[in-house]
């Protein structure tokens, strides 16, 4: 994990568990007030919302507790891996594309973070610039070459 992505998982697991506590006084207020249907309703929800919270927070922990988070300055900087930016090519359509290789709790493809676990990370880990990869998609088989890693 880059330490960027554990950063935003701690300050994530600090803010879900402060939403977590005030949960609780909301439930126990729902609680007391549970006296016809409408607000057995209401409380079901609070209930629901409380349970998602703390799932959450428990996967975010485990995360953090497993998690080895990668020196960016230790890691080789000329080869795909966690933590370095990939620039690649599509062969066939020329389609170029950039993302920073992370692991799977932090990727976001529309924040420009692809998950080493998925079908294009895990084609492109451990090549080098020049290196062309052969990965299947969603959307069929795919060549990519690797241009610059940053």
């Amino acid at each position: 994990m880059t330490s960027a992505g554990s950063e935003d998982l701690e300050n994530e697991l600090l803010r879900l568990r402060a939403e977590y506590e005030a949960g609780e006084a909301r439930l126990a207020e729902a609680m007391e007030d549970a006296g016809d249907a409408n607000e057995v309703g209401e409380y079901l929800d609070i209930q629901r919302e409380h349970e998602l919270l703390a799932r959450r927070i428990a996967r975010i922990e485990e995360w953090l507790d497993h998690a080895r988070v990668v020196d960016a300055e230790a890691r080789p900087h000329d080869t795909a891996e966690i933590g370095a930016e990939a620039e690649f090519e599509d062969v066939e359509t020329g389609t170029r594309s950039t993302f920073e290789l992370v692991s799977s709790p932090e990727s976001n493809v529309a924040r420009g973070r692809l998950s080493i676990d998925s079908p294009v990370g895990h084609a492109l880990e451990g090549h080098h610039v020049g290196d062309t990869v052969e990965v299947v998609t969603p959307k069929g088989r795919r060549r990519l070459r690797l241009l610059a890693i940053r």
